[in-house]
């Protein structure tokens, strides 16, 4: 396994952190989750599924013994949102990173920012791609062959959507900038006007770089909470760009419904539940 939390999800690898699970750099990356009722000794069956705000696409996989299955796509979320998957008892959960959406041949006309807040039901007919994907899922309850089985239905029936160069460019200084980084900086490195950079981002992703540089930060002090619970507030926020616990909290508490205390202490439940 790997245990590296590259995605803004914290609510799905801590309840799933105890399923089979890894993150696959090839052919791009994504971190699945096999979430299955034959390793409910973790958890239990899955009733709902809550999606916290982030960049990231999300497929849910899920099906029953009987070739009764869904497949739902979760564009990038600007608010937290529930799934009801109790018709189910099987799921495969896929993260994709911020530069990877894939669409299969019904989507390939759908923008990326358009998909922002939606949920797009897949459920396959007969004579789909997903139809063969969920029906051999089936099969088997074995995680290494639903990765495998995944990774050629991306590789046989799918698209990836390549962002420009030029945006490219923009949302990796954001990724991988140590600090927040400013609009001035980013207009200043690739000499477009800031007007230009809002209007580049608003069309390719749906929302503003102000809300990706939030969505980044929010990244790093969530990987310093999962990592050591057990910290006061102003531990996790140092050299992390927010103005004060007050920032932090507010920001917090607007992604994730609920205050960071409350989030650390599921956190220290399920360690200790599962250490």
């Amino acid at each position: 396994m790997n245990n590296s939390l590259i995605f803004i999800q914290p609510q799905l690898h801590l309840y799933f952190c105890k399923y089979p699970y890894k993150t696959i750099h090839t052919p791009s990356n994504m971190t699945i989750y096999d979430v299955s009722n034959y390793n409910e000794k973790y958890y239990g069956t899955l009733n709902q599924l809550q999606i916290m705000p982030s960049a990231n696409c999300i497929w849910i996989l899920s099906y029953n013994l009987a070739k009764d299955f869904c497949f739902l796509y979760i564009g990038s979320q600007s608010h937290p949102i529930t799934i009801d998957l109790s018709a189910y008892n099987n799921h495969l959960i896929v993260i994709f990173d911020i530069n990877t959406i894939y669409l299969n041949a019904k989507n390939n006309g759908l923008h990326p920012c358009l998909l922002r807040d939606q949920q797009i039901d897949l459920t396959p007919h007969a004579q789909s791609s997903e139809y063969k994907l969920l029906s051999t899922f089936i099969n088997t309850t074995s995680f290494d062959k639903h990765v495998e089985i995944l990774l050629h239905y991306i590789h046989q029936y799918t698209i990836t959507y390549s962002f420009p160069t030029s945006f490219q460019t923009m949302v990796d200084m954001i990724s991988n900038a140590n600090e927040t980084i400013s609009l001035q900086d980013i207009s200043t490195k690739t000499r477009y006007s800031i007007r230009h950079i809002n209007r580049m981002f608003h069309h390719y992703l749906g929302y503003s770089p102000k809300t990706l540089c939030k969505y980044v930060r929010f990244q790093k002090v969530l990987r310093e909470m999962i990592s050591n619970p057990n910290r006061q507030n102003s531990e996790f926020i140092l050299n992390i760009d927010y103005s004060d616990q007050a920032h932090f909290q507010r920001e917090f508490k607007s992604f994730m419904g609920e205050t960071p205390k409350a989030f650390c202490n599921q956190l220290i439940h399920v360690y200790n539940q599962f250490p």
